[in-house]
């Protein structure tokens, strides 16, 4: 479960870690909202006016693996 803060003024936001084991340079990282996962990756844009581009794909619920 994501940590949900308010900024200063008062709008809320979750901090994501991301970990680039591609090594691209782009990392990525998971944020739960409102009981779905989602997958949030970076790219370079190869477009006029853009830099980067961040995709967020919804990820299908997986069971939990279970410590016995």
């Amino acid at each position: 479960m994501a940590n949900v803060k308010n900024d200063r003024f008062g709008n809320e936001y979750v901090l994501i870690g991301c970990k680039d084991k591609k090594g691209n340079g782009f990392g990525y990282g998971f944020v739960e909202m409102k009981g779905q996962l989602y997958k949030v990756e970076a790219s370079e844009a190869q477009k006029d006016g853009y830099t980067h581009w961040v995709k967020l794909t919804k990820m299908k619920k997986r069971q939990k693996s279970s410590n016995w």
